[in-house]
């Protein structure tokens, strides 16, 4: 009796240590026109290295296509020069919608309560697939100011 319970046993303790969106190697906050960087992270042939976007926004305003532009590289070469459609990602987790207010004023002089929803998310943006052992450099920079919509924004490298 006891062999029938030791393979569902093991299944189910490999899946609940699993985490299915992988583990963290770096949260880098981006700012427009400035270049952020994560520099010699140590990583293994084969290793996948998931790009995601992390954002948090009022609702109320339209979400602009923006994109991210990144560069890879490893012992001064260039790897790979790309830009991510941020809303255009696979997965997003962590969604976290809360309701805001503000007090508005009007020229009539009636004061008014205005609501809105602040969403905070992480989408899932693109992979990169480790081509051999070393340490690599991934660079970022944000093109367009999200200042009118985004109260956050940063790049979490997961692996």
């Amino acid at each position: 009796m006891f062999k029938y319970h030791i393979l569902p046993s093991l299944l189910l303790l490999a899946l609940i240590s699993c985490n299915p969106v992988g583990t963290d190697i770096i949260e880098i906050p981006l700012k427009v026109g400035e270049v952020s960087s994560a520099e010699g992270i140590d990583l293994k042939k084969g290793d996948k290295v998931m790009i995601w976007s992390k954002l948090e926004m009022n609702d109320k305003d339209d979400s602009p296509a923006f994109k991210v532009r990144y560069h890879i590289e490893s012992e001064g070469k260039s790897l790979l020069y790309d830009s991510l459609d941020v809303f255009k990602g696979e997965h997003e987790i962590n969604s976290k919608k809360t309701t805001e207010s503000y007090r508005s004023s009007s020229s009539s002089g009636k004061d008014s309560t205005v609501y809105y929803s602040q969403h905070k998310f992480e989408i899932e943006n693109t992979q990169f697939v480790v081509p051999k052992d070393g340490k690599y450099n991934f660079d970022f920079k944000l093109t367009q100011d999200l200042s009118s919509f985004s109260k956050g924004f940063s790049i979490i490298l997961r692996k």
